[in-house]
């Protein structure tokens, strides 16, 4: 719808189009906080349409910024009527404790120091044994289930219980003192997005099946335990896996291209879309993979957008080569 209600003001220029946009945008967050990556661009759009329209910024502001900020101040209400407190639940705290999880070491100086130690206690085994995942994609399939075993599982037994501020306190604690691994995990998980690692290949799969024997059990799992991955990783041949991969690599690298040239044609409608698409994509992603595994029923919800700029590419690949 988002994308479709772009597309449509693009063509057809309707300022009662851009409420429609930031009422989407604001619904979208309400059902799920990470759509705050659209908030961007609905502050992208004022220059846009501003240098293609030229309707007046003050226009550009009420019609954009207005729908979405009393959607999120009434949920904001609602959340303050049923549960006393004014601000939409988004559990940043206890996704991002979960996240930072496995890069948590003695040495690192926290405000919480009780819940730190607890942290180390579970890292150091799980770290070690997912330190052995000789590829990228075999290391996220080990180390994701585990971001919710220690949500889930290892916070019911330690006590006392901590607020969702602290979880997030701790995890900024963290991520301050190792930046590196942290971004480490960032570029992992994004790439499980881009990358879909949970279809595997047929020799992913062997070497799944050879890690899980030769590092039997697996800290805080049952015996011969094994990562879930897509059931169609069963059925499909690594051609048909890779293909696909290398599809969605050139969509995401096309479309880091469309970002950089965009702004060079904005009279190109084909660009501007194909650039929206890219944004909506990449900007959802990235703050997926900078507060949760990188799953692939996340990635599937942008999967629109990606076959959006997949349509678009070659068409106007196309169009260039006429030209020339």
């Amino acid at each position: 719808l988002f994308m479709g209600v772009f597309i449509k003001t693009l063509y057809t220029p309707q300022k009662t189009s851009l409420v429609t946009l930031s009422i989407l945008v604001g619904l979208a967050i309400l059902i799920r906080p990470v759509h705050y990556a659209l908030i961007p661009l609905l502050i992208l759009f004022i220059p846009l349409y501003h240098h293609l329209y030229a309707w007046s910024f003050r226009l550009l502001l009420r019609n954009l910024l207005i729908p979405v900020t009393f959607l999120i101040l009434l949920g904001c209400t609602g959340q303050y009527i049923k549960h006393g407190f004014f601000a939409l639940e988004n559990k940043s705290g206890f996704n991002m404790i979960g996240k930072v999880a496995l890069i948590a070491d003695e040495e690192i100086s926290s405000r919480h120091s009780d819940l730190l130690k607890d942290l180390v206690t579970f890292a150091v085994s799980v770290r070690t044994y997912i330190d052995h995942a000789p590829i990228l994609s075999l290391r996220f399939l080990l180390s994701s289930p585990y971001y919710d075993h220690f949500r889930y599982e290892t916070l019911k037994t330690i006590q006392p219980a901590y607020s969702d501020a602290i979880y997030q306190q701790t995890a900024i604690d963290i991520i301050k003192a190792r930046p590196f691994k942290y971004l480490r995990d960032v570029w992992m998980n994004y790439c499980a997005l881009w990358q879909v690692y949970e279809l595997l290949t047929l020799e992913e799969r062997h070497q799944l099946d050879a890690f899980v024997k030769t590092y039997n059990p697996a800290p805080y799992m049952p015996d011969h335990w094994k990562p879930e991955t897509l059931l169609l990783s069963l059925q499909l041949p690594s051609a048909m896996v890779w293909i696909l991969r290398i599809c969605l690599c050139i969509v995401a690298l096309s479309g880091m291209g469309f970002m950089m040239i965009a702004f060079k044609h904005t009279k190109n409608r084909s660009i501007l879309v194909a650039t929206m698409a890219a944004l909506v994509v990449h900007g959802h992603y990235l703050l997926i993979a900078l507060s949760q595994a990188g799953l692939p029923r996340y990635g599937f919800a942008l999967w629109p957008a990606i076959v959006l700029g997949a349509i678009i590419l070659p068409i106007l690949l196309f169009k260039k080569r006429e030209k020339s």
